[in-house]
Order: structure tokens, then C-alpha cells, then sequence
């Protein structure tokens, strides 16, 4: 029923189809408000991934104490060997407390470390280290008599 202009008293018959149509716009006032939602969602998702990407770089090349798993990946036998400046010595130190990865390598390098020591000196032979199966490689910079 619609309200007459001149006498809001008197009602009128709504025209046919009139609440199918009201039916219909609040529907579609629906669909577009959750289509809005489902839009800022979405964006406020990819804008949240985007933002976390670029502190985690694909490779899982981290940086702690201004220093990449890369960098330290390269300088690491001389870290263990304590051939570093001391500032630099800090940093591999600082990484290393916080990087799992380069940590487990570092400790795989020196448990290698020993035991190629001990390999070389239990083989008697200058310049060569012995390896497993009985075969050996020629030590670079070892000095024969």
C-alpha cells in the first residue's frame, strides 16, 4: 500500500509487483555491500603478503647483524679459523645465534673441520689426505719434503 501525496491518512494499493521489486533492490543492495567486503578483504590480504614478502626474500637468504646467510655462507671457514676483523667477528657471531641454517653449518664444518685434521694426521703422508676406501687427494698448500 503506498501513502496518498494529499491525505497521509488514506493508503493505496501498492502497484503490482511492487514488493517484488522492493525485494529484489534490497537483495541487490545486499550482494553489492558483501561483494565490497569480500573486495577490501581481499586486498587488505595481498597487501598484508606483499608487505611480509619483502622481509622474507625467496631464497631464505636472512639478514641478522647486518649480515646475509650468503655472506656468512661464504666467510665461514675463515669465522672458524678466527681470520675476521673483530667488528666482522661480531656480526658471524650475532648471525649465527639467530640462523638455525647457518648455525647447523658452521658446526657441520667444524666436526669436518677435526676430522679432516685428524685424517691428515693419521695418513703419515705430506701433502695428501687420506680418504675413506683407502684413496687420497692431494692437500693444496701442504708442503712435501
Amino acid at each position: 500500500m503506498n501513502v496518498h501525496p494529499l491525505n497521509p491518512d488514506a493508503w493505496e494499493e501498492c502497484p503490482p509487483g511492487e514488493l517484488t521489486r522492493m525485494v529484489r533492490r534490497i537483495h541487490d543492495r545486499r550482494l553489492r555491500r558483501t561483494a565490497v567486503q569480500s573486495a577490501v578483504a581481499a586486498v587488505v590480504v595481498l597487501v598484508s603478503i606483499a608487505s611480509a614478502w619483502q622481509f622474507f626474500p625467496a631464497r631464505g637468504d636472512f639478514s641478522y647483524g647486518e649480515i646475509t646467510c650468503t655472506e656468512v655462507e661464504a666467510g665461514l671457514q675463515d669465522y672458524v679459523a678466527g681470520k675476521l676483523p673483530a667488528e666482522r667477528m661480531e656480526q658471524y657471531r650475532f648471525h649465527l645465534d639467530r640462523c638455525p641454517r647457518c648455525k647447523a653449518l658452521m658446526e657441520q664444518m667444524e666436526h669436518l673441520g677435526g676430522v679432516v685434521g685428524q685424517t691428515v694426521a693419521d695418513a703419515h703422508v705430506p701433502g695428501r689426505l687420506m680418504l675413506a676406501g683407502g684413496s687420497s687427494i692431494l692437500v693444496r698448500g701442504a708442503h712435501t719434503p
